[in-house]
C-alpha cells in the first residue's frame, strides 16, 4: 500500500464513523434523538463495539487491557489505528501505553480536570492506567498507537541507556511509583516524522514478514527524530516525584549496565552505602534491585529468543547470566518452562502467558 493510498483510507469513514456522525447530528433534534435511540439494540451496540452512552449495556470500554483492541499487543506489540471521529466522548484507562499523534487538524484530550488542545504534529504518550479521554467532532485525522509495556524495554533501551528528556518520563513510567502520566512532544508538523508515521500505520495493517521488528525500527526512528529536531517542543506534568533525580540516574544506569551491574558498584559510583541505595530503589520503585535487573535480563533473553537464532548458552551470556545451567533453571523458575521450549512454543505462534508484573511494568502508589 502507497502512502497515497494510506491517506485514502485514513481520510473515508469507516462504519463506525459513519454511525457515531449519524449519531451526533441526532442529538441536535431531541424528538429525531429519542427515536433513533428506539431504534438501537444494544446486543448489537455491544458485539459492534459501537459506544451509545444513553444505552445501559452498549460498549463502554473504560477499562481497557491487550485482549480489547484490535488484534493482540502480545503478538504484534504495536498497533496504530485511526481514532473513530465523532465517537462520543468518554473517560478510560488502559494497561499498555498509548501515543496519541495529529496528522491532521486537531483533537480535545482531557487529563483529570484539565483540558487540552493537540494540533497537528503533535504527540502525547500516555502511561498505562492514566484515567482520559479524547474527542474528535471534525475531519481532523487522529492516531492511536498502542505499545505493550515491552516494547519500552526492548526496542528502546538506546533510548533509555542515554540521559534526554525521554528517557527520564519512560524510566519514571516504567519502575517509578511517583510517575509522570502523561507526555506532549510537539514535532511542528515536520513531514519527515509524519511519513514515519504514516509508514508505521500501513506495515501495522500489513501481514510482512518481520512485521514486528520493522514496527520497532520505526518507532525508534519517530522518537530518535524527536529527539533530534524537537527536544524543546517535549513536556510533561513537572510533579515527577518528591526528592532529587538521582533514582532517574541510577534507573538509567542499571538499564545501561544491566549485564554486569551490582549494587555495591552502583552504590559506589553515586557516593552512597550499598544499604542506602537499596532502600531507596525499594521505595521508589516498589521492587528490590536485584527484581529490577533480573527482569531487564529476563525480557532480553526472550526478545532474543523470539528474534534471533543464537544458541541459548550464547543468549545466557549476552544477556549476563552466571552460565547455561543457571540460566535455565532460573527461566523455568520464573516462566515454568525451559528456554528451548520457550522458543519453539513462541515461533509456532502459541501463545504465552508471562507474569502479570512482566506485562504491566508500571508500578503505582498505593
Amino acid at each position: 500500500m502507497s502512502r497515497e493510498s494510506t491517506w485514502k483510507e485514513l481520510e473515508t469513514y469507516n462504519e463506525h464513523e459513519q454511525f457515531y456522525l449519524t449519531l451526533h447530528l441526532a442529538r441536535q433534534d431531541p424528538v429525531f434523538f429519542r427515536q433513533f435511540l428506539a431504534g438501537l439494540d444494544k446486543e448489537q451496540l455491544y458485539h459492534k463495539k459501537l459506544i451509545v452512552p444513553e444505552i445501559q449495556g452498549s460498549w463502554m470500554p473504560v477499562h481497557m487491557d491487550e485482549s480489547m483492541v484490535t488484534g493482540s499487543l502480545d503478538q504484534d506489540e504495536i498497533i496504530v489505528y485511526k481514532h473513530n471521529r465523532y465517537t462520543p466522548v468518554f473517560r478510560h484507562a488502559h494497561t499498555f501505553f498509548e501515543m496519541v499523534y495529529v496528522l491532521r487538524g486537531s483533537c480535545r484530550q482531557t487529563f483529570g480536570d484539565r483540558e487540552f488542545t493537540r494540533n497537528e504534529g503533535c504527540f502525547n504518550i500516555i502511561t498505562p492506567l492514566t484515567e482520559h479521554s479524547i474527542s474528535v467532532f471534525d475531519d481532523s485525522l487522529v492516531l492511536n498507537i498502542l505499545i505493550s509495556g515491552k516494547v519500552f524495554q526492548d526496542a528502546f533501551y538506546s533510548l533509555l541507556r542515554f540521559s534526554n528528556t525521554i528517557s527520564t518520563f519512560l524510566n519514571q513510567s516504567l519502575y517509578l511509583y511517583e510517575q509522570s502520566s502523561w507526555m506532549i512532544a510537539d514535532t511542528d508538523r515536520d513531514p519527515r516524522i509524519r511519513d514515519l508515521v504514516l509508514d508505521l500505520t500501513e506495515m501495522s495493517g500489513s501481514a510482512k514478514p518481520f512485521k514486528a521488528m520493522a514496527l520497532n525500527a520505526l518507532l525508534t526512528l519517530i522518537f530518535a527524530g524527536i529527539l533530534q529536531d524537537h527536544e524543546a517542543g517535549i513536556s510533561f506534568p513537572k510533579k515527577p516525584f518528591s526528592g532529587d533525580e538521582t533514582i532517574l540516574k541510577m534507573i538509567a544506569r542499571i538499564e545501561q549496565d544491566y549485564k554486569t551491574v551490582y549494587l555495591q558498584q552502583l552504590a559506589d559510583d553515586f557516593g552512597f552505602s550499598a544499604s542506602y541505595v537499596s532502600r531507596l530503589i525499594k521505595k521508589k520503585t516498589g521492587k528490590s534491585f536485584t527484581d529490577i535487573v533480573q527482569g531487564i535480563r529476563f525480557n532480553k533473553a526472550r526478545h532474543l529468543l523470539e528474534t534471533c537464532d543464537d544458541s541459548i548458552a550464547v543468549i545466557a551470556q549476552n544477556t549476563g547470566f552466571e552460565n547455561l545451567e543457571h540460566f535455565s533453571r532460573q527461566f523455568k523458575k520464573r516462566y515454568g518452562i525451559s528456554p528451548g521450549s520457550y522458543r519453539t512454543a513462541v515461533r509456532s505462534g502459541e501463545a504465552f502467558p508471562v507474569p502479570d508484573q512482566e506485562k504491566q511494568p508500571v508500578t503505582l502508589s498505593a
